[in-house]
């Protein structure tokens, strides 16, 4: 290998800088297009990147620098979560809404629709969606009905089509009765100033069906009791949702790509 030409080439292609990935750059590009086209039209871009849902705080930090918004996409597998770019409306609590050629519904456990602002599964019909997993018919059928698919997020839409997830539906704490998502109470723990992680779980009890448990780490150097963390969310919570039951760890398990191994909190728990 010639590294005097090496090196010119890199000189010459800028080769070794770091390099945006496409979704910067295309919000780049988004956040520098004007505001109206020569025909009068609104631009609209749809952008992609890899979480559910935005902070609001970093969503009008943009709005104060740019003068107006370039909201995400939301991407998982199988399935995408839109928002469209020059959207009038906005709610921090929710992903967005359907772009054109996208239909949603919102049914319940045995496929009836549920009405706006009724939680329930979220179905998404698009030509965009997947026709089959290549040689497995059972999983196929297991999320395509109809030619709708079944995205296992339990969700709200409301009267003006804004969807908000309010979990995963194989996540959901059934507690006499009463739902619960694990998300809304790991957001009330991780509120606490000396927790760092926080993650909640469902276990079975012998007469509500399942009870909270939570996990959290703290902060380097922080101490508090895991008495005083129930008490935390007792004071921010519903009485059906807070957890009875709150374990101190070191970290929380996680697989290779960062994520909460909750099978591991289980089998601890």
């Amino acid at each position: 290998m010639d590294r005097s030409r090496h090196g010119a080439h890199r000189g010459r292609r800028g080769a070794g800088r770091p390099a945006a990935v496409p979704f910067v750059r295309a919000e780049r590009r988004a956040a520098r297009a004007p505001r109206h086209r020569r025909d009068g039209r609104s631009p609209r871009a749809v952008l992609a990147r890899g979480r559910a849902r935005v902070d609001p705080r970093s969503r009008s930090q943009r709005l104060s620098r740019r003068g107006h918004d370039v909201p995400p996409v939301a991407r998982r597998r199988r399935r995408a979560r839109r928002y469209v770019a020059g959207d009038p409306e906005d709610r921090a609590d929710a992903i967005g809404r359907a772009v054109a050629g996208v239909e949603l519904k919102i049914v319940d456990d045995d496929g009836a629709g549920l009405p706006a602002g009724e939680c329930g599964e979220l179905f998404i019909r698009s030509p965009a969606a997947m026709d089959e997993y290549l040689g497995a018919p059972d999983e196929t059928r297991a999320v395509l009905a109809g030619g709708w698919f079944r995205t296992g997020d339990l969700a709200t839409i409301d009267p003006g089509g804004f969807v908000r997830i309010d979990g995963r539906k194989r996540e959901r704490i059934l507690r006499g009765g009463y739902s619960i998502f694990p998300q809304e109470v790991e957001a009330v723990l991780m509120a606490h100033p000396a927790v760092t992680e926080a993650a909640v779980i469902g276990v079975g009890h012998p007469e509500l069906g399942e009870e909270i448990m939570a996990f959290v780490a703290l902060r380097h150097g922080a101490d508090v009791a895991p008495e005083a963390l129930v008490a935390w969310c007792r004071e921010r919570l519903a009485s059906f949702k807070y957890p009875r039951h709150v374990t101190i760890l070191e970290a929380l398990p996680k697989a290779a790509t960062g994520k909460v191994l909750k099978s591991a909190l289980r089998t601890s728990g």
